[in-house]
C-alpha cells in the first residue's frame, strides 16, 4: 500500500484497472471534500470544496467494488431493523391497538420481553444468513490478481489551491490517492511525472473506503 499526491485539476490515468491490472473499459467516481472554517467563535462560517474524480477501471471490478459498498449499507439496514423492531413488539401491548392485535394472534399468553427475545432472534438468525450469502456471492466476483475487495484505490484527501482567498497550496489543487497495487503506483507516477510524487504520510488499511458511483 502506497499513497501518492498529485497536484493539479488535471490527471493522466493509465488505462489498465487500479485493482487487478487489466484493460479498463468504465469509470467509476469518487469524491472528497475540503472543509475550511472562517470566522471565530461563536460565530464561524465552514466552507465546503467538493472534488470529483472518474478514475477508469474494468467492469468486473467495479461491479464487485459496488457490491462491497452495498453490502455495508444493507449490513447496516439489517443491524437498525433487528434492533428496532423487538423494541415495537415489546412496547405492544402497552397501547390498546398493540393488545388488540397481540391478542387477535394469540400471543398474549408470552411476556413482552420473551416475545421481544424471540423476534430478536429470528430476524437475527434471518439476517445473518441473508447477510453471509450475500458475502459468499461478492467473494466469487474477486479475481485472483484483484487488490482487495475494496478495489486498489482511495480518494483520500483533497486540498484546494485557495477558498475564498485563503491559499492552501503553493500552485494548485493537490489529491492524494491510496493504492493498493504496487505495479500501479509507478504507473499512474510515471503518467503524471512532474507533477506526482509517493507521500510520506500512510493511512491505515482499515480506514473507511467511500465513494460514489456515476
Amino acid at each position: 500500500m502506497e499513497t501518492i499526491a498529485v497536484d493539479g485539476n488535471v490527471i493522466h490515468w493509465p488505462q489498465v484497472c487500479s485493482c487487478c491490472g487489466r484493460e479498463t473499459s468504465t469509470t467509476r467516481t469518487y469524491q472528497q471534500v475540503h472543509e475550511h472554517g472562517t470566522g471565530s467563535a461563536p460565530v464561524e462560517t465552514i466552507v465546503k470544496k467538493r472534488s470529483r474524480i472518474k478514475i477508469p477501471t474494468c467492469t468486473e471490478c467495479r461491479r464487485h467494488i459496488e457490491e462491497n459498498y452495498s453490502q455495508d449499507v444493507i449490513g447496516l439496514y439489517y443491524g437498525v431493523v433487528t434492533l428496532l423492531v423487538p423494541t415495537v413488539v415489546y412496547f405492544l401491548d402497552k397501547t390498546e391497538a398493540g393488545f388488540n392485535f397481540l391478542g387477535s394472534l394469540g400471543l398474549l399468553v408470552i411476556s413482552p420481553w420473551v416475545l421481544s427475545l424471540i423476534t430478536f432472534l429470528m430476524l437475527a438468525a434471518f439476517f445473518l444468513y441473508r447477510w453471509f450469502k450475500r458475502v459468499n456471492k461478492n467473494a466469487h466476483l474477486i479475481g485472483s490478481e484483484c487488490a482487495s475487495n475494496q478495489g486498489g484505490i482511495k480518494y483520500v484527501k483533497y486540498i484546494p489551491h485557495s477558498v475564498d482567498g485563503t491559499i492552501f497550496t503553493e500552485s494548485a489543487d493537490q489529491h492524494q490517492f491510496v493504492l493498493m497495487n504496487s505495479k500501479y503506483v509507478a504507473t499512474i507516477l510515471e503518467a503524471n511525472i512532474g507533477h506526482s510524487y509517493k507521500c510520506s504520510e500512510q493511512v491505515e488499511p482499515n480506514s473507511s473506503w467511500s465513494s460514489t458511483t456515476a
